[in-house]
């Protein structure tokens, strides 16, 4: 097998929270775009670290869906 699926550095990134520990999306997408913006080939979002088992299934389908939409490739743990 020669092809490649995945290259570059691709970090985890976590979710950004409100003070009163709502997700905060719009920091997310913003980290999101510092990190492609930095050189990064893409994020990992909702993996084996962070917060993601305390978000609900409908908070882990709007963050990717706004990392999507604002065109940040990512990979979904």
């Amino acid at each position: 097998m020669t092809s490649s699926i995945f290259s570059g550095v691709i970090p985890a990134l976590m979710t950004p929270c409100k003070a009163d520990r709502s997700p905060d999306f719009d920091a997310l997408v913003k980290k999101g775009k510092e990190l492609i913006a930095a050189g990064m080939s893409a994020v990992v979002y909702c993996g084996s670290m962070g917060d993601w088992p305390l978000l609900s299934d409908a908070q882990r389908m709007e963050g990717v869906e706004r990392l999507v939409k604002a065109g940040i490739p990512v990979i979904v743990g």
